[in-house]
């Protein structure tokens, strides 16, 4: 790799009255293990938050971290494809992406108890790798699960949305910069990869699942790792862009995007 860095935005889970959540102090601090965490934080640093939010009508600040990255299996580690499927199936159940979550780790339950910093909220929730329908904790700080599960983890979740640059490739004569033209199809490579949304804008976009017709209710859906082409429904402009977003409590990975692009060459 060539440990490229760059400056993000992040939006934390919950609100603050009106609008988002308040960072209202943050740290950084080398990192160290405790008997509940999963992933290892000896060989990285912690960032450590107090974040204010409105939560059942109140003012509240939350003391919280940032969880080290999911990091999936690798395929060439594995005999079989089904091997491999297995453990990736097994990790997802610490694969958890939300705000303020608290962790269920027992026997089999339908009912998460214990979430007092949550009452009202709308949560998300990852049940045994799968992705549980949101939920509203209710005034006793509990939810009821649509079945049961082993692992819970509940928490605030967030949108991860992304924007490509202009298209500067497809012209038959030199760059498309300019020209009008339209996206027809696209090959995303993915890593680590749950359902996703893509589409021309943020206000049109389209489900890309990676459901099979066998799976279950209660079952986790593997992700997907690999090249996935997708149709792609925008107009001819002269700036067509890729957007891609997802609210799933779940890593996603896009290391690379391809476009096919139709150009009206010489307009």
């Amino acid at each position: 790799g060539q440990d490229v860095v760059a400056w993000s935005r992040h939006v934390l889970g919950g609100a603050f009255g009106a609008g988002n959540a308040v960072v209202e102090s943050i740290t950084t601090i080398p990192g160290n293990n405790d008997q509940d965490q999963v992933a290892d934080s000896l060989e990285r640093d912690e960032v450590w938050f107090i974040v204010k939010r409105t939560i059942n009508g109140a003012t509240t600040r939350y003391v919280e971290f940032l969880e080290g990255s999911y990091e999936g299996p690798e395929r060439n580690d594995f005999a079989t494809e089904a091997a491999w499927e297995s453990q990736v199936l097994a990790d997802m159940k610490d694969a958890y992406y939300a705000d303020s979550i608290l962790t269920h780790n027992g026997a089999a339950t339908a009912q998460i108890i214990g979430l007092n910093h949550l009452i009202g909220e709308t949560v998300k929730v990852l049940a045994d790798g799968k992705v549980h329908p949101d939920k509203v904790v209710d005034g006793t700080g509990k939810i009821d699960l649509d079945f049961s599960a082993s692992k819970v983890h509940v928490g605030l979740g967030y949108t991860h949305q992304f924007r490509s640059l202009k298209i500067t490739a497809g012209a038959a004569a030199g760059i498309a910069v300019g020209r009008i033209k339209r996206i027809h199809e696209i090959v995303l490579v993915l890593q680590d990869a749950p359902a996703f949304k893509i589409g021309p804008d943020f206000e049109t976009l389209r489900d890309v699942e990676f459901l099979d017709t066998g799976d279950l209710m209660d079952t986790a859906i593997p992700l997907f790792t690999g090249e996935r082409r997708e149709s792609f429904g925008g107009d001819y402009g002269r700036d067509p862009r890729v957007v891609i977003e997802s609210d799933n409590p779940l890593p996603f990975t896009l290391l690379a995007l391809a476009p096919s692009v139709k150009t009206q060459d010489g307009v």
